[in-house]
């Protein structure tokens, strides 16, 4: 019986509490009653929010680098791929004809034609070759670059978004607090008689609100500090990894791949192109601009 009334008595204070916050929210949307101001508090949450938005920003830009990364290597494999595929096809195709063209002058006591393959074998090995490290490159993006990423800048942001549901679970705690807070002190701004017990007793639960909406805050200052800390870090070292990355990824492919161009002549007019002064010219133009 006794836990019963607990229950019910729970239950009625638990109603006023929800009368109580509803009206006092209604009052100052409003306009008939001012809530309480904290431009302290307020710089503090829209400073977490501002962090919120940024590691939101990087976590989303990092893995859509990533995936871009990833894809580009995929890319150039199968690219490279097709270009094999072509090559060889030129081959087969011409021994095709050689073994029409065989059986067509025999038949006709004609002599054969001598001719070369369109790809001799040598270009070729070297076109299978490059396929096979582009194979690997995009292996090696996948399982050392794109989880350096991961491991560096992904898990790290995602630790650090992680924490900041919680604080916004105090917040909506505090907000709860301080419509107490200020439903007791408009009650009490009504009292025509401070000396009265009914007075008296609001002014109590005003004391106690107010202890409450203080402990709340003092709760989520804290946490937004914890949050805070580090950040400016995790940024630098978010970036330091980025570079690290983009830098690999350049300096391993260019190892690996750029021993294939004296095998190519046929290299040279795309070469030509890229390092054309022209292009230089325009790089700089570029550069120039993105700085204004």
């Amino acid at each position: 019986m006794n836990l019963f009334n607990d229950k019910l008595h729970k239950g009625k204070e638990g109603l006023k509490k929800f009368s109580r916050r509803a009206q006092e929210k209604v009052l100052q949307k409003l306009g008939t009653h001012v809530g309480t101001n904290d431009p302290r508090f307020d710089d503090t949450i829209n400073r977490v929010e501002r962090l919120d938005k940024n590691l939101h920003t990087m976590y989303n830009a990092m893995s859509d680098y990533i995936l871009s990364m990833e894809q580009m290597q995929l890319a150039s494999v199968r690219m490279a791929s097709t270009f094999e595929s072509l090559l060889k096809e030129e081959n087969e195709e011409f021994i095709k004809a050689r073994i029409a063209e065989s059986y067509s002058n025999n038949s006709d006591n004609k002599p054969q034609t001598k001719s070369e393959l369109p790809v001799d074998n040598e270009t070729l090995k070297v076109v299978e070759n490059f396929v096979e490290e582009t194979k690997i490159l995009e292996q090696w993006t996948k399982k050392v670059i794109s989880n350096t990423c991961k491991e560096m800048i992904v898990r790290p942001a995602g630790e650090k978004l992680k924490e900041i549901p919680g604080l916004h679970k105090t917040i909506a705690h505090r907000q709860q607090k301080l419509l107490d807070y200020d439903a007791y002190r408009r009650k009490q701004d009504a009292e025509k008689n401070p000396e009265s017990e009914q007075s008296l007793k609001i002014a109590t639960k005003l004391e106690s609100a107010h202890s409450k909406v203080n402990s709340v805050t003092n709760e989520v200052i804290t946490a937004c500090a914890t949050i805070e800390n580090g950040k400016t870090k995790l940024f630098l070292d978010g970036f330091a990894s980025l570079v690290a990355c983009q830098t690999m990824i350049n300096l391993r492919s260019a190892q690996k791949l750029e021993p294939y161009l004296p095998m190519l002549p046929q290299a040279a007019p795309a070469l030509c192109m890229i390092c054309s002064k022209t292009n230089e010219e325009n790089l700089r133009n570029v550069a120039a601009d993105t700085k204004k």
